[in-house]
């Protein structure tokens, strides 16, 4: 099938023949999940969305929404026949319509996640790169742009004054 893409002010309608593809991902999420009281991991959630554009000549930022589906979260892209390269954002911010030139993620210089409280993935951008496959399905893999870290700090009997003021990183590479 075809659809119509125009992306100036001197639009000449022409049609680009596109097709459907199904994109899994199935190693990163946005939101943390427990399993028992320690070990935390990330999980997708129903209504996130992701952006994606390709390399196709004029193409911008789609959005689609993540489904939970037989082989795992995915969604539906539809990208131009002439395309080679996928590349998908999460989260949307305000990307959609905008070129990979145009493209912005944001990172905060400093997130405090309160104990008990839900971690809101949007505060963990994420991007995916991939190239498109011959098929009608590809799996992607996420690069996230932070880590989260999680502590847990556990006072005693005789501590009961003391309390954890600050905390210092270190790391053997560049962060």
């Amino acid at each position: 099938f075809t659809a119509t893409s125009c992306h100036t002010d001197s639009c000449d309608m022409a049609t680009v023949a596109t097709r459907t593809i199904e994109v899994r991902s199935v190693a990163t999420r946005t939101t943390i999940g427990y399993e028992g009281s320690d070990v935390s991991h990330l999980e997708w959630c129903e209504g996130d969305k992701v952006a994606y554009v390709t390399d196709g000549v004029g193409d911008t930022f789609k959005v689609a929404e993540m489904t939970d589906g037989a082989n795992g979260w995915s969604f539906n892209a539809e990208v131009p026949e002439s395309a080679t390269n996928i590349i998908v954002i999460y989260p949307v911010g305000n990307n959609a319509g905008k070129s990979l030139s145009e493209v912005t993620l944001s990172l905060e210089s400093e997130i405090v996640q309160t104990a008990g409280e839900d971690f809101d993935g949007r505060l963990l951008p994420m991007v995916a790169t991939s190239q498109l496959p011959a098929g009608n399905n590809i799996d992607v893999v996420y690069e996230c742009l932070a880590s989260v870290i999680r502590f847990n700090v556990v006072g005693g009997e005789g501590h009961e004054v003391e309390s954890l003021k600050s905390l210092s990183l270190t790391a053997n590479q560049p962060l």
